[in-house]
C-alpha cells in the first residue's frame, strides 16, 4: 500500500505530471512542453471542480455524510483557490493561502481559457456547496480582476 501511495505522489501529485505521460519526455525543458504541461494542469483543475460538483450532487452510496462533511470543511479553501486562479495566479502556485513559485514558473500566469472555464464553473459549484449549507460562498463569485494573463489561449 505504501508503494502505491508513494507512486501516486511521485507520478501524479507534482507540478509537471504531464511529463509522466508516454511520449512526452522529449518535451521536457522545451517551451512547447512547458505550455502543454501547464495547460494539462489547468484542465485537470477544471475537471476536479466538475468531479467535486458531481460528487456533491450524487455522493457514493453509504458515503453521503463523509462527502458533505469533507466539502463543508474544505469549501472556503477550494473557493479561495478558484478566486486566486481567476485573478491570474497559476495553478499549483497557491499554497496555504499564499502564492509561491513552483518549479521555476516565474512569470507564468493562468491562461485566459482557464480563467473563462473557472468563471463558468464556479457559480454552479457555489450552488451545490450552498445545498450542503456552506455559507458565504457567493463572495467567491465576484467578477475576476485578472492581474495579467499569459498569451496562452
Amino acid at each position: 500500500m505504501l508503494q502505491v501511495l508513494v507512486s501516486i505522489q511521485g507520478l501524479i501529485l507534482n507540478a509537471h505530471r504531464y511529463f509522466n505521460e508516454p511520449g512526452s519526455q522529449d518535451l521536457i525543458g522545451t517551451t512547447d512542453g512547458e505550455e502543454l504541461a501547464w495547460d494539462d494542469n489547468e484542465n485537470t483543475f477544471i475537471l476536479s471542480l466538475r468531479t467535486m460538483m458531481y460528487t456533491i450532487i450524487k455522493p457514493p452510496k453509504g458515503f453521503e455524510d463523509l462527502v458533505v462533511g469533507h466539502f463543508y470543511s474544505r469549501a472556503h479553501d477550494i473557493f479561495a483557490s478558484c478566486k486566486a486562479y481567476m485573478e491570474g495566479v497559476q495553478v499549483g502556485c497557491l499554497v496555504k493561502g499564499g502564492v509561491q513559485d513552483v518549479n521555476g514558473s516565474k512569470g507564468n500566469q493562468s491562461s485566459a481559457h482557464f480563467i473563462s472555464g473557472l468563471v463558468g464553473c464556479v457559480p454552479s459549484l457555489v450552488q451545490e456547496f450552498e445545498k450542503v449549507r456552506v455559507n458565504d460562498c457567493k463572495k467567491f463569485m465576484s467578477p475576476p480582476v485578472p492581474r495579467s494573463t499569459s498569451s496562452r489561449k
